[in-house]
């Protein structure tokens, strides 16, 4: 419509979709720090089922503009670990990669992969009980401690020098790797008193928590959109005067007045179907 020579200030359409398209991309850099990067994309991956790739290749087939069609493989030879294993335990089984060949964002060197050795599960040697499964159900709840560790990482991410590379955020992600199999093992990841964390940064925006201003880019970048990304929808409503400044009479059709009321009929209609 920009293109064709629409003017926002004078088709309340066009006004209302950029000033939601504005409105979600500013508070998507609030809360998320989502910021496109032209050079990368985010892939869901699939296995070699031709067998076709060695170890240490991947094949990775991206879309242009407009269209799907995205896909990331990789293959594994005999005694060796699976790659997408060591990128956070990963089992192909719908996880989401980030795939980017931007040469300032490929990090200067190459982290050895975390070990996942799951907890062993836990054997009966008798048939489950109803008791035994409401007891277990219990227990996911009470233990489902995922939120907790993954705030704590982020809060020792920004706090420590060594940032995730550091000890804490290191142990905390062994413990999510516990967490996250907690529903299939029955074992629980037990948070110890140091890596349980009481203040926050702002960026985590959490209001009813004590908070400091975090320094890193995050920080920086929360701070500097927060003025300005609406808490709120702030989108301008189509009133009537809204209506009556923009109304194009070049537009109207010859008998169009007859359909008035059988129109306004159809448009209450499908404002009701919202609300039900």
């Amino acid at each position: 419509m920009l293109k064709c020579g629409y003017k926002p200030d004078e088709e309340p359409f066009l006004s209302m979709m950029l000033q939601n398209f504005r409105s979600a991309k500013l508070l998507d850099l609030r809360v998320k720090a989502r910021i496109f990067v032209p050079q990368a994309r985010q892939m869901m991956g699939c296995m070699d089922e031709t067998g076709t790739l060695e170890y240490g290749q991947v094949f990775v087939q991206f879309s242009g503009t407009g269209s799907s069609g995205i896909q990331l493989a990789s293959s594994t030879p005999l005694q060796e670990r699976p790659h997408p294993n060591e990128c956070s335990g990963s089992d192909l089984d719908g996880d989401i990669y980030f795939v980017c060949w931007d040469p300032q964002l490929i990090p200067p060197r190459q982290e050895s992969p975390m070990t996942y050795n799951p907890a062993p599960n836990t054997q009966l040697d008798h048939n489950v009980t109803i008791e035994e499964v409401e007891e277990y159900f219990t227990n996911y709840i009470v233990n489902d401690s995922l939120g907790i560790i993954a705030n704590a990482h982020t809060v020792f991410a920004d706090r420590e020098i060594s940032m995730a590379l550091s000890s804490p955020c290191v142990e905390l992600a062994r413990l999510f790797s516990v967490a996250v199999d907690f529903p299939k093992t029955g074992i629980p990841a037990e948070i110890p008193p140091y890596l349980r964390v009481k203040e926050y940064p702002d960026f985590m925006d959490k209001p009813d928590k004590t908070t400091y201003q975090s320094e890193r880019v995050i920080g920086k970048l929360y701070r500097e959109v927060k003025d300005i990304a609406p808490h709120t929808s702030s989108v301008k409503s189509f009133t009537i005067e809204v209506a009556i400044k923009s109304y194009d009479s070049d537009m109207e059709v010859e008998g169009f007045r007859e359909y008035i009321d059988e129109a306004f009929e159809y448009k209450t209609e499908y404002i009701t179907s919202w609300g039900t």
